[in-house]
């Protein structure tokens, strides 16, 4: 039987989704495509909500942030990005950040305590005791990391190869909808929780939603061949992300349940119960999206709220 002939819009995912930092301009994919600018930019809408040449930037900007948070020179990072000197780079970048990338690595040099470490370990002794050999071997292994707010964790379409543990911050789980390209907030993490991406981090699938920082982030990760070998080595930590992934199975399995309520003060009651301190830290839109209702409504019910706590 013959194979069914790939058409141009899944060539479009296959070819940029997976190999983009493979094509430096959007000439690149109209020549190995094949197609008209025209085909390219209407099959990009479709499947990303953005124009060809916006989608590759992305790509670029995410990538180029990826390497500065692990220091790399930034003559390197403009060789790896494909921009020709460090002046359009460093233009390109702050355009997309609001900050040059000097100022990010100057933030990147934040000095953390052996307090953070400590922590992360008070954390792991909740969900169950920690051995010497355990706690030696995490001292070696988990480093720290400084996300300013906008500089992504995880971006949709990447794999991840993180865990991350939030220590001072908070963070937005979202994905775009290819129906209407608007983004979808399906969670937040603050200081105290863990973060992973569970199909992303151990099945290296592409991430299906991009983790950002609505605050400034400080955070202590592991990488995953480290998570690995402490799944191997000791059992215990086997049982710390069983309960781990209880918890938060638990936590999406009631906002699943409190969005099947058609009414929209059922939900606020809801957020406002479970997640009363995301108020005044996180954007109306952000919660509205979160609860699935608009955000004249999410206003309106706020504002109904305030009132009865006058009385």
């Amino acid at each position: 039987m013959n194979a069914k002939p790939i058409t141009p819009l899944s060539k479009v995912l296959q070819l940029i989704a997976h190999k983009p930092l493979r094509y430096k301009s959007v000439s690149d994919i109209v020549i190995e495509l094949q197609v008209s600018e025209k085909e390219l930019r209407r099959a990009c809408k479709t499947i990303f909500g953005k124009t060809p040449r916006r989608y590759l930037q992305e790509i670029k900007m995410a990538y180029a942030n990826e390497l500065l948070l692990n220091n790399v020179p930034l003559k390197k990072i403009c060789k790896a990005t494909g921009y020709s000197s460090k002046n359009t780079f460093t233009a390109a970048f702050s355009k997309h950040f609001l900050a040059t990338p000097t100022k990010i690595k100057k933030l990147l040099k934040v000095k953390y305590d052996t307090g953070d470490i400590d922590e992360l370990l008070h954390f792991l002794e909740g969900l169950h005791p920690v051995s010497p050999g355990l706690r030696d071997y995490l001292l070696r292994v988990l480093k720290h990391q400084f996300y300013p707010r906008g500089n992504l964790l995880l971006k949709e379409a990447y794999c991840g190869n993180r865990v991350w543990f939030v220590v001072n911050g908070l963070v937005r789980w979202y994905y775009t909808d290819e129906n209407d390209s608007k983004q979808k907030t399906t969670w937040f993490s603050r200081e105290g929780e863990v973060i992973l991406d569970p199909n992303s981090f151990y099945l290296q699938l592409p991430a299906t939603v991009t983790i950002e920082p609505l605050e400034d982030c400080e955070t202590i990760y592991a990488e995953l061949k480290d998570v690995l070998y402490l799944y191997e080595q000791f059992p215990e930590t086997l049982h710390m992300g069983r309960k781990i992934a209880d918890a938060y199975s638990g936590a999406v399995a009631l906002h699943s349940q409190a969005l099947l309520k058609s009414k929209g003060e059922a939900r606020f009651d809801y957020l406002q119960n479970q997640y009363g301190h995301l108020m005044g830290r996180v954007p109306f839109d952000h919660l509205a999206s979160f609860i699935n209702i608009s955000v004249s409504s999410l206003y309106r019910l706020r504002k109904q709220w305030s009132k009865k706590q006058r009385r």
